[in-house]
């Protein structure tokens, strides 16, 4: 055989080197590698829930990280719906979680529906200020993919590609304009067409629970790993699923998803995971902190400007009660409602516009932010009402429709199982707790289907036990 020329060798060479670092298993073999995975932060910055089981925020998810990440490489990656809604609010918690995700060493962004409502210019200022890549493949500005079809990074010699798609029906409200929600399908086989060179696919999905499954069954075999956010709260589920291999993440940022991918020899991997809660006694790092404590010191001073009360609202304070309502006025005093402030201050929550939606009214005459009293729960009552019991306490009508019915849907929009954990099922004794007149039917019904004794104290009553006897305290009033 003649000997080959030494430019036909330099090109063999070339081919094959080529070849090698295109291949899976090539140069750099492949190493198993880790996953973090969150979806629906929902601007939570910090721990979510109010009386129990309070898991989550920014500061305790990157100290569980750098744990981690100790053990091995992480390809971390924020899922869709960090913001809750559109407004100046949501945009300043929306910078401090991006400042965050950066400090943390953040791999991808993925933009969902709630980001596409911010609208591109306040996306674009986000942008601006982080090195992270947006991704998703069918949110789009001027019909064009806002952020990435699909990104590829390289990981413990894995190449791994990450694409996303949302929902259409997801966005139940309107869009700003030159914002839209592309085909979902045709985005998903546009993006996975690119990155058909990858070792390992990653496809990054929001949509309910029905729409998950058809695009889970439709995609299964095209790619490695499925994370979803589904946060419907009787159909979504927490726990790892191996045909197709899916975890899903949701509550708030209330638990870290993580996902082990192990390859093997002939291609294709071996996932499992799991969604770590972020308990109490997971030390809070640093800089994440700093970074919150900022945020807040900066919401100080707009707070007025954007918070969400009605400013020429009337407001009754529980003293106008107490002449004629005695004892329904000892019975909020003892009751966790006249704490509800002193709760916010405690945790260093006061302005934190999530918290006080609940624990808070606001005082204009004062211009003060008070405990939620009695007209946060008996809405009808009027200044007319306290006005005329003022000039003939003998003639003074009724409010119409009743007071309260101490209805479950009434008392759940604030205690609803993110910051009120035990209420769900313990709801009719803490009914029974607050009880100062009008109709207890639906507690005492609710207490024989649920079986328990509606006359019982609450989970996490003692807790509460010392405060509540000091409230009783007349000195105290």
């Amino acid at each position: 055989m003649p000997e080959m020329k030494p430019s036909t060798k330099l090109v063999i060479l070339a081919v094959l080197a080529a070849l090698l670092i295109s291949c899976p298993g090539g140069n750099t073999p492949r190493e198993s590698f880790s996953v973090a995975w969150n979806y629906d932060t929902s601007g939570y910055l910090e721990v979510c829930g109010c009386s129990a089981h309070q898991l989550g925020g920014l500061p305790r998810r990157a100290s569980k990280l750098d744990a981690l990440e100790s053990a091995g490489p992480v390809l971390k990656l924020e899922g869709a719906h960090f913001f809750e809604e559109a407004g100046t609010f949501q945009m300043m918690k929306g910078r401090s979680i991006v400042q965050a995700l950066d400090t943390m060493g953040y791999d991808g962004i993925i933009l969902g529906v709630r980001e596409a409502q911010q609208g591109a210019a306040e996306l674009d200022s986000l942008r601006e200020q982080t090195r992270i890549p947006f991704i998703s493949a069918n949110i789009l500005s001027g019909g064009q993919p806002y952020g990435s079809s699909v990104e590829t990074f390289s990981i413990a010699g894995n190449r791994v590609a990450v694409t996303a798609v949302s929902q259409r029906e997801f966005a139940t409200f309107t869009l700003p304009e030159g914002m839209s929600i592309g085909d979902p399908v045709a985005a998903l086989d546009s993006a996975l067409a690119q990155s058909e060179q990858a070792d390992c696919r990653i496809i990054c999905l929001e949509g309910d629970n029905i729409w998950l499954g058809g695009m889970l069954q439709k995609y299964a075999g095209r790619a490695d790993l499925f994370l979803t956010g589904d946060r419907d709260d009787l159909a979504a589920s927490l726990e790892f699923a191996n045909d197709p291999p899916t975890l899903n993440n949701w509550k708030l940022g209330r638990y870290l998803g993580f996902v082990s991918m192990d390859p093997l020899e002939q291609g294709g991997y071996v996932a499992s995971g799991i969604n770590i809660p972020l308990e109490e006694d997971l030390a809070d790092d640093p800089q994440v902190l700093a970074i919150l404590e900022e945020f807040k010191g900066g919401l100080k001073d707009v707070f007025a400007e954007i918070m969400p009360f009605d400013k020429d609202a009337i407001y009754l304070p529980p003293d106008y009660c107490m002449p004629c309502h005695q004892d329904q006025y000892d019975s909020y005093m003892a009751s966790g409602h006249s704490r509800a402030r002193i709760t916010l201050e405690n945790d260093n929550q006061l302005y934190n516009l999530d918290c006080i939606k609940c624990h808070i009214v606001y005082d204009p005459g004062e211009n003060e932010l008070r405990p939620i009293n009695c007209i946060s729960c008996h809405t009808n009552i009027t200044d007319m009402h306290v006005y005329e019991a003022m000039e003939d306490p003998d003639n003074v009508p009724r409010p119409d429709p009743p007071v309260t019915s101490y209805a479950y849907d009434f008392c759940v929009k604030c205690h609803d199982e993110f910051n009120s954990t035990p209420f769900r099922e313990h709801w009719p004794q803490y009914v029974n707790r607050i009880f100062h007149g009008g109709d207890m039917s639906s507690a005492e019904q609710a207490a024989v289907l649920l079986g328990i004794d509606i006359t019982a104290d609450p989970p996490g009553h003692a807790a509460h036990a010392e405060d509540e006897a000091a409230a009783m305290d007349p000195a105290a009033h």
